[in-house]
């Protein structure tokens, strides 16, 4: 079925580029076809491929004009995050910052902010990471999404509880708690009582700590199909807590599926992807 997907995508993506030289198609619709082709094939694992698309949406004449343009490259940036090409993410992920305020959509505000505080996390700059983390969850707030605040939370709480601001680690992930209880995702409740999980094992709040990891284990043992997966992420070390990191060990890319929303003759908004948690530590 995959296999005949991504020749269906060729095929489509051929005959776009047919209409093109016929001049049937305007360039905004073009690059939208770029990049719901690259989003695709992301989501399959085909990065290549989409790489292969973002190629010819950028070689694409007046491209930089585009309202696309900005929504291609947070995303170009986000492939390069996939690829392990980190330092190339970085520097267009703080490209896209400028085109922002056109851009009406949060969701690509949270996005963009989310990935640069995970980013300077990288290269330990803490206070750039707060910043960001800080706008991410404006955003988030504005935006009402439950599921991305409380992810948001998380990376804060465990960025503090990392710095060994056990205080401040505490606030943000009972935050989290109390946003991921009104969310439909187990995924973010699953990881959120764990983290909190791990931060009231550290505070001596051996209860809590109880509590959050029997929640936890509950929603691993209901998990939608998942539950091997989630009970070996539960038996996993708490400061292992759902870590899947890139070669770099230190940007978590949680994947979840795609959420597609077309409006007109592009897609309005880009595939929302689980949000990228904070690399936790190992265990001392």
């Amino acid at each position: 079925m995959r296999v005949r997907h991504t020749k269906l995508l060729s095929l489509l993506f051929s005959l776009t580029t047919i209409l093109l030289h016929a001049g049937e198609i305007p360039t905004d619709t073009l690059l939208a076809h770029f990049y719901n082709r690259a989003a695709n094939l992301m989501e399959e694992g085909h990065y290549d491929e989409a790489q292969r698309s973002f190629d010819s949406a950028f070689a694409t004449r007046n491209v930089k004009h585009s309202f696309m343009y900005p929504i291609l490259l947070n995303e170009q940036a986000t492939l390069l995050i996939y690829v392990g090409k980190t330092e190339e993410a970085f520097a267009m992920k703080k490209n896209v910052l400028p085109y922002l305020p056109q851009i009406d959509d949060l969701e690509k505000h949270i996005s963009v902010y989310n990935d640069l505080g995970l980013l300077y996390r990288q290269h330990q700059m803490n206070d750039s990471t707060l910043y960001y983390y800080n706008k991410a969850l404006d955003s988030a707030l504005q935006y009402g999404d439950e599921s991305w605040i409380a992810h948001i939370c998380n990376n804060v709480s465990i960025l503090y509880f990392n710095i060994r601001q056990l205080d401040e680690a505490e606030k943000y992930t009972d935050m989290a708690t109390e946003h991921a209880a009104r969310t439909e995702d187990p995924f973010v409740a699953f990881t959120t009582w764990q983290i909190r999980a791990t931060i009231k094992a550290e505070l001596n709040k051996l209860d809590d700590a109880e509590k959050s990891n029997r929640k936890a284990w509950n929603i691993a043992c209901h998990g939608e199909g998942n539950e091997d997966l989630w009970k070996i992420r539960f038996h996993r070390p708490l400061l292992e807590i759902g870590e899947q990191t890139t070669t770099t060990g230190t940007i978590q890319l949680h994947r979840c599926h795609r959420i597609h929303t077309i409006e007109g003759s592009h897609r309005n908004k880009p595939q929302k992807l689980c949000p990228r948690l904070e690399g936790l530590p190992l265990a001392a």
